[in-house]
């Protein structure tokens, strides 16, 4: 079922604190290490928040959803998330000044039917919501409504953080302080959220055996190394007009030797798990040759990847880095912005 879409009424308060947000300049004083929360009257979810601005560059706030969203902020705060794929791990709803010819029409109509004006570099106020695998999107009423609510209350925390430097230094380590609502009034609390633990990979799907026992049978000899990872494609599809554009999820599978790319193959969001085992079973069918090993960095394929290992006597390797498949990688991504 989806979401609502916005009305008029639900746009006037988020772009009244979109302007607040602006003329106070709480970038001034804030950095984006300073974490805060805000709690959804709505749903009850928490909103963790950090303000962008400090080195000139993007002026924002973003929102980042739950416990999913807060591992995410943290794990790209701690310098562990790869550059490339900083889009395609947040969780979050962001309010951001752009240029005006930054922002779609959509944007646009919006502010003419509010009757708004802005004029200048960095002063049209911008919404989108963040979702792993998911081009950034228009939010929809409840996301409009629970934004406007966190800027409100991050314009209250940045007042009170100009005249106490000190206020989000937690009491005891590991505590957020979050704004929440009790009987109509607004409090603060310190917080220590709950580890957020990522859900299982569903790792599904038999493999032929028969067609197994073929390719043993062929006589090819395991020779050489092969690199195996999955992420997500560097440029968006969209199926319809109507649904929002994704980042396919791709396996690549490159010659750890001289990086030739052997394999890949493209899947819509969440479909990886149950795809994987029959596509590649495909391409082993049609390879030139197996390898005496395939090295990984993720969990997921090494589980993947057992029955063909178990029946064709080739070893699965977990690794910290792939070299020759980043690079394999990086040029993929050359590509596609050459082209963009």
């Amino acid at each position: 079922m989806k979401n609502s879409a916005p009305t008029l009424d639900d746009w006037k308060p988020l772009y009244e604190a979109a302007k607040a947000f602006k003329a106070l300049k709480p970038w001034e004083w804030m950095y984006d290490s300073d974490l805060f929360g805000v709690e959804d009257p709505a749903g009850g979810e928490t909103g963790y928040c950090c303000i962008m601005g400090a080195l000139g560059e993007v002026y924002a706030m973003g929102v980042y959803l739950g416990g999913e969203g807060l591992d995410a902020y943290s794990r790209m705060h701690a310098g562990e998330v790869n550059p490339m794929d900083m889009m395609h791990v947040q969780k979050c709803l962001m309010a951001s000044l752009e240029d005006r010819d930054h922002l779609e029409k959509p944007d646009l109509k919006v502010i003419r039917d509010l009757g708004l004006r802005f004029r200048g570099r960095k002063a049209w106020p911008m919404f989108r919501s963040y979702e792993p695998g998911y081009y950034p999107w228009f939010l929809d009423g409840r996301q409009v409504g629970f934004l406007a609510v966190a800027l409100e209350q991050a314009l209250q925390v940045a007042r009170r953080m100009k005249k106490d430097p000190d206020l989000l230094t937690p009491p005891r380590q590991g505590e957020i302080l979050v704004r929440g609502n009790s009987g109509g009034k607004w409090e603060d609390r310190w917080v220590r959220p709950e580890p957020w633990e990522p859900p299982e990979p569903r790792v599904t799907g038999a493999v032929d055996e028969i067609r197994l026992r073929k390719i043993k049978n062929s006589g090819v000899a395991l020779q050489g190394v092969w690199e195996l990872d999955v992420f997500y494609a560097p440029t968006p599809v969209r199926e319809s007009k109507d649904e929002r554009p994704y980042f396919p999820y791709t396996t690549l599978c490159v010659d750890g030797e001289t990086g030739m790319i052997l394999h890949s193959e493209l899947y819509p969001p969440r479909q990886h798990a149950e795809k994987f085992r029959g596509s590649f079973l495909d391409f082993l069918e049609n390879a030139q040759g197996l390898p005496r090993e395939i090295r990984v960095v993720r969990r997921e394929l090494e589980e993947q990847l057992g029955p063909f290992a178990e029946a064709l006597g080739f070893r699965v390797k977990a690794v910290q880095h792939l070299e020759a498949l980043e690079e394999a990688r990086m040029s993929l991504f050359e590509f596609f912005s050459s082209r963009g």
